[in-house]
């Protein structure tokens, strides 16, 4: 098959495990597929293979060392390709961005996607698929259609268009040739806010569900007798993913003489706010903040944990979660799942079939989930044995790939 190019913010981030996870499936189906980023950064947590491979990326900051390239480069397209050079840049300088410093953001990407777009020419790239309609989606838009060549894009959040950091979200999904969503629930919103929808494709995560498979299986046969209940929260420290209402409705746990333990894995802008939060709650002795932590120690994490709680909720930007990733984990390994009834988080969790939804910002409902979750054995089983049958089903990462495939040799000439 013809080259394709995967680009995004950076293939190191610990939080991009799911993108590596399909690069490397594609990979081993044929796929010939050269990687871009816009940042070089590498999380140390990551495993050698995964550093091995972020390393491979063209990056493209940082810039100071690229300024005569880029200078080189907007003059090579303005000469040999002037009517895809500058068709891109009137709709840049023509945009309707929300505010006058995303329309400088967005001409001043345009200037430096050129740089990225000679690139992918010297690579005789074909097709450019990029993970995130941020900074990198941006990039990608301006590059292809300068080169001009055909891009498509993955697009993960729900609601993402208040962010100053999205920009061009329009054209983005104007020009793309097509367009991946990990939900239905996602493929309906952005089709009313962008209209998409005859350019969507519905791409679950994917997982191996062969490594991820869990130690034991679950029986209500052995009745849950631990004396301390293990309890879990995964993902970046941010306000979207909800988890000051875990640690109020353990507040709530512990009046209620609930023996238990709750890890939080994860780094962010809000770790001395929660940590604040904790210790106001006089919680220290039961809430752990392991902080950012690698593949390999989250899993281990989550086969010792009894519940996984993903408390996601609609931030202040108005954006939501996609699908977080850890759900198919958890469930995967045959951890009992609590989730908010948000975005496409449904979608998998069914309530009281394969896991319990709760209500947005609703502590004491958490409480009373992890309760029941606790006190019904036969609930438990049922959830947990329903979840592992549909993500070996549904979320398969060789499954996922054969379809990724298809839906690349469907859409590029």
């Amino acid at each position: 098959m013809k080259k394709i190019a995967y680009l995004t913010t950076t293939f190191g981030a610990l939080s991009h495990t799911y993108i590596r996870r399909e690069i490397a499936a594609l990979r081993s189906l044929g796929l010939d597929i050269s990687l871009f980023s816009i940042y070089p950064e590498i999380a140390e947590e990551l495993s050698q293979q995964d550093k091995l491979l972020a390393k491979e990326a063209d990056c493209l900051f940082p810039l100071m060392p690229k300024i005569f390239h880029i200078f080189y480069s907007n003059i090579k397209f303005a000469i040999t390709k002037p009517m895809f050079y500058f068709k891109t840049l009137q709709s840049v300088l023509f945009n309707k961005e929300k505010t006058v410093i995303s329309s400088i953001g967005l001409i001043c990407i345009f200037f430096v996607s050129s740089y990225m777009a000679l690139r992918l020419q010297k690579k005789n790239i074909v097709h450019v698929h990029v993970h995130f309609p941020f900074v990198s989606g941006a990039v990608t838009m301006c590059a292809a259609r300068i080169s001009g060549i055909p891009y498509s894009i993955a697009i993960h959040s729900a609601a993402s268009e208040g962010r100053s950091s999205v920009k061009g979200m329009k054209q983005q999904i104007k020009y793309a040739k097509f367009i991946c969503f990990p939900s239905r629930y996602n493929i309906d919103y952005y089709d009313r806010v962008f209209p998409s929808k005859n350019k969507a494709y519905l791409v679950r995560y994917g997982i191996d569900s062969e490594k991820y498979a869990p130690l034991v299986e679950f029986s209500c046969a052995n009745k849950y007798d631990k004396k301390m209940a293990c309890l879990i929260c995964v993902g970046r420290l941010v306000k979207k993913k909800g988890f000051s209402y875990v640690i109020e409705a353990c507040k709530y746990l512990a009046e209620e003489g609930v023996n238990f333990r709750l890890t939080i894995i994860g780094e962010g802008p809000r770790r001395k706010e929660l940590q604040k939060q904790t210790d106001a709650y006089n919680l220290n002795n039961r809430i752990i903040f392991k902080g950012a932590c690698s593949e390999a120690v989250v899993k281990e994490e989550l086969e010792e944990s009894d519940i996984c709680i993903v408390p996601s909720i609609k931030d202040e930007y108005g954006e939501k979660e996609g699908l977080p990733v850890i759900i198919i984990e958890a469930m995967a390994l045959g951890v009992a799942v609590i989730a908010t009834r948000h975005s496409g988080i449904p979608e998998i969790v069914k309530h009281e079939d394969t896991g319990i939804l709760v209500p947005e910002k609703d502590s004491m409902a958490i409480v009373k989930a992890i309760k029941l979750f606790l006190k019904d054995n036969i609930l438990r089983e049922k959830c947990i044995n329903n979840a592992r049958i549909q993500v070996v089903k549904e979320y398969n990462i060789h499954e996922v790939a054969k379809l990724k495939k298809e839906i690349f040799e469907e859409n590029i000439q």
